[in-house]
């Protein structure tokens, strides 16, 4: 081949390649190596797609042959073989139904919506669209809540800006945070939070969760026992081990008392025996 050709464009591969995809780097190949001539184009496009492509092409020339047509024509051939046509409305379905994922950088989501936004064909209002997407299709949290302060006038640009700053200045509000945490703490607490996000959906929970987790678990668990304690209290349950009378029998005894429905001797009031009566100003303990 002749000094200065650049040689960078691999066989098309038919069963994997999109025709579009490789046509526009063929169509770059052209211009880097200044081939303008129809004829050349036609011949290099011959040799670069192999020979089962080449075979196929044959026939959909028939009865005449690929070098005999156009570029143009072979291309327009090659796309509606290996590039079918896809449903705009199911595409812009996709699109508008994609929701950042919970372990998904704003990066990652930014990308993933302009790569879903492809075969949409919004035209001129594509990046409007895509800000809507960018900032209604985000997860819940604080990233989330400062975006919507923005005004809608903002550029797609500033908006993805804005969204990447705020999300690496929490995550390091985040780390400073936990790094204050005792390290027996920051145990527990992870065990904890991890434990309870892998059974929900099976994925490492992020960190931004599991402080307010661990809080509010201890918090709960504190409420249950109190509401324990009262209600127990109420009807007479004594502990084995707690020390305290038996507000029905006045003695010590583990689990329900069997005279909390018996009527007092003394003030004639159902729950108590005469010994452990309150009424009278004393209470005897026999043991």
């Amino acid at each position: 081949m002749a000094a200065g050709i650049i040689e960078h464009v691999g066989e098309f591969n038919g069963m994997s390649d999109d025709w579009v995809v490789y046509s526009e780097r063929l169509e770059q190949y052209f211009f880097a190596n200044k081939i303008e001539e129809a004829k050349v184009k036609v011949a290099t496009l011959i040799s670069l797609i192999g020979d089962p492509t080449y075979k196929l092409l044959r026939d959909l020339c028939h009865p005449s042959l690929p070098k005999d047509k156009n570029y143009e024509e072979l291309s327009d051939l090659l796309k509606k073989q290996f590039s079918p046509q896809v449903s705009k409305w199911r595409e812009r379905i996709k699109f508008y139904e994609a929701k950042q994922k919970l372990s998904e950088t704003i990066s990652e989501w930014y990308a993933r919506i302009k790569n879903l936004a492809v075969n949409c064909e919004f035209g001129t209002s594509l990046e409007t669209i895509l800000k809507d997407r960018l900032v209604s299709g985000l997860q819940k949290g604080r990233v989330l809540d400062r975006l919507c302060e923005e005004d809608t006038e903002k550029t797609l640009k500033q908006m993805v800006e804005l969204a990447m700053k705020k999300e690496s200045g929490f995550k390091e509000e985040e780390v400073n945070h936990i790094s204050k945490i005792p390290a027996q703490h920051q145990r527990v607490w992870q065990q904890g939070r991890r434990s309870a996000w892998q059974r929900r959906t099976n994925q490492r929970p992020p960190r931004q969760m599991q402080i307010t987790h661990r809080r509010t678990v201890t918090q709960s668990q504190h409420r249950n026992q109190q509401r324990s304690e009262k209600e127990n209290d109420s009807r007479g349950y004594v502990s084995q081990n707690n020390g305290k009378n038996c507000v029905h029998c006045a003695n010590k005894h583990p689990g329900l008392c069997k005279y909390e429905n018996f009527v007092c001797n003394k003030c004639k009031k159902k729950g108590h025996l005469a010994r452990a009566c309150r009424n009278s100003g004393q209470f005897t303990n026999f043991f």
